[in-house]
């Protein structure tokens, strides 16, 4: 994969401008020793560099363990790998293999399938049992039939080649793998990152923390990371897809296209196709397809404009693209590559190797959707408050800052709640800390409730006081709201001990309207604005609203 395409794949999980970024360890998200920069740092914290990234982009060479127990096949594999820059290890069967895997971390293990004593698939079977579950395995083998696949696949294996493989389809493979095995180091460790998160604090797990309208839902088929995936290979967690990507075919041989399509649709794909560059631009537009197999040499714009111009485009998602070429040339497929494609794939192969790729591809896809999960799942769990489900302060913080820039912007109003609940420590004293949980709790889902759009939303400030954001609304609206919710928590009924209690909440209003210098305004203003208000509420006696008139420049 070229860096430019990498690129595109990490702007596609890249936070939006008003989007909270993720915490990431940056101990852990640097697996291989590297020194971390401050721009490093800040990269990381917006959760668009990935493992992936860094190893291909790291200057050390990466490790491949190469099985075989021919000295020579192992000569043939290894040192055109070594002359690329790659650190080669060797090992003669099985055993030797898996003693040395378990002294140091190899992205990629290349074996062969028939050796004495333990072959590879035996190999293979040992080393996902053991857990290294981030390793690619390649297969290196004569066999050629879906069945033999087929048990591969079952065994753990991710990928298979010929041993007469042209040197630099070798070269294609290895970098494709590398760049999974990196991926799957990074899921791997936001997965580690999120169980590490539940067991500083129980209440924030993905599966306890109630989920807000104002933060968007998982899509269907969503794999959330939990404490039971830390213990399974990366490899099936990422196999959870909402759905089995679309496949894109284009070639301007109709010949060609049914050949291809045929044990494609067969697998189970859908498949769609196109004769020219043109027309699949066109279709992807329409109707997003993440795997795109396309000819290098077609007339008027071929194959490595094709792929230029798909990765200089944004999509709903990474494109996975297969460089069909009738030319085994080293310099063709290395144009390829450059040009943004992730493989390449000879016409000459079998329908076997057809799905093999796209089995390969379909592992890169659902990897990079599992880690666009955690990275969604880590960054709300950053703005979530981990007992009420309500926004914490982090997220006021920022979103409100947004709020105001954009109101000044557009010359309209936001204003903002501050509530505080009244006598809470009687109520911790007298029916316990649970029992104030549960308050807290059930006047987030009654304030909830009462907020009339999907853009109004709360935080909670800290112990038992919450802040209420309503854009596009003026003190007298807020006012409305604020008496709604006043009433609505006062006959609210909760079930403490063995009777039934009621709480009450003081509120302050304030807002842009009421600001002197509305466009200087900042967020501590605003506050500092409503908690004036609030204790107003608390001085006259509690369960009120008090609100401050509008200031005479912008009535």
């Amino acid at each position: 994969m070229s860096e430019r395409a990498i690129q595109k794949v990490l702007n596609s999980v890249a936070p939006r401008e008003e989007e909270l970024p993720a915490v990431f360890d940056l101990a852990e998200a640097y697996p291989f020793g590297k020194k971390v920069t401050d721009s490093d740092e800040d990269a990381i914290n917006t959760g668009v560099i990935t493992s992936r990234m860094k190893v291909l982009t790291q200057a050390q060479p990466m490790s491949i363990l190469v099985v075989d127990d021919d000295e020579i096949e192992r000569a043939l594999i290894g040192d055109p790998l070594v002359a690329r820059g790659f650190d080669v290890v060797r090992a003669k069967d099985g055993h030797e293999a898996l003693a040395l895997m378990g002294k140091r971390y190899f992205p990629v293990l290349v074996t062969d399938w028939l050796m004495p004593g333990m072959d590879g698939i035996e190999l293979a079977e040992h080393v996902r049992a053991r857990g290294m579950s981030e390793t690619y395995i390649v297969m290196l083998t004569a066999k050629d039939s879906k069945i033999d696949y087929e048990r591969g696949y079952a065994a753990g294996v991710d990928d298979f080649l010929s041993k007469k493989v042209p040197e630099i389809e070798l070269h294609a493979r290895i970098n494709a793998a590398l760049s999974t095995a990196a991926l799957r180091v990074t899921l791997k460790e936001a997965c580690a990152a999120l169980v590490a998160s539940e067991k500083r604090n129980p209440l924030n797990s993905l599966e306890a923390a109630p989920q807000l309208s104002t933060v968007a839902e998982p899509e269907a088929g969503h794999s959330h990371a939990t404490s039971e995936d830390i213990g399974t290979t990366t490899q099936t967690l990422a196999l959870t897809m909402m759905s089995t990507p679309k496949v894109l075919i284009v070639d301007d041989d109709e010949i060609i296209l049914q050949r291809l399509k045929m044990p494609i649709v067969e697998t189970g794909y859908e498949v769609h196709t196109a004769t020219n560059a043109a027309a699949a631009l066109a279709m992807l537009k329409q109707d997003f397809m993440s795997i795109v197999i396309l000819d290098r040499s077609m007339p008027g714009m071929d194959g490595l404009q094709l792929c230029r111009a798909i990765r200089e485009q944004t999509w709903p998602g990474y494109v996975y693209i297969l460089l069909l070429t009738a030319h085994d040339a080293e310099k063709d497929v290395l144009l390829g590559l450059e040009a943004g494609a992730d493989d390449y794939l000879s016409k000459r192969v079998s329908d076997a190797q057809i799905i093999g790729r796209l089995n390969a591809a379909t592992r890169v896809l659902s990897l990079e959707h599992s880690l666009k999960s955690a990275i969604e799942d880590r960054r709300r769990m950053a703005m979530t408050d981990p007992l009420t489900g309500a926004h914490n302060r982090r997220y006021f913080d920022r979103y409100l800052r947004g709020e105001l820039k954009r109101a000044r912007r557009f010359r309209t109003e936001v204003s903002l709640l501050v509530l505080d609940v009244d006598h809470f420590k009687r109520v911790n004293d007298t029916h316990g800390h649970a029992a104030g949980d549960l308050v807290l709790q059930e006047l987030v889902k009654r304030i909830k409730k009462c907020l009339p759009r999907e853009y109004d939303w709360c935080a909670r400030l800290g112990g038992e006081e919450f802040a209420v954001v309503l854009p596009q609304t003026d003190l007298a609206g807020a006012a409305v709201v604020a008496e709604k919710l006043r009433k609505a928590v006062e006959a609210m009924p909760l079930h403490l001990g063995a009777g039934t209690s009621f709480i009450t909440v003081s509120i302050g209003v304030s807002g842009l309207q009421a600001m002197p210098k509305r466009d200087t305004a900042t967020v501590a203003m605003l506050l500092d604005h409503a908690d004036q208000y609030l204790y107003k509420s608390k001085d006259a006696g509690r369960n009120r609203v008090s609100q401050p008139e509008p200031n005479a420049s912008t009535r």
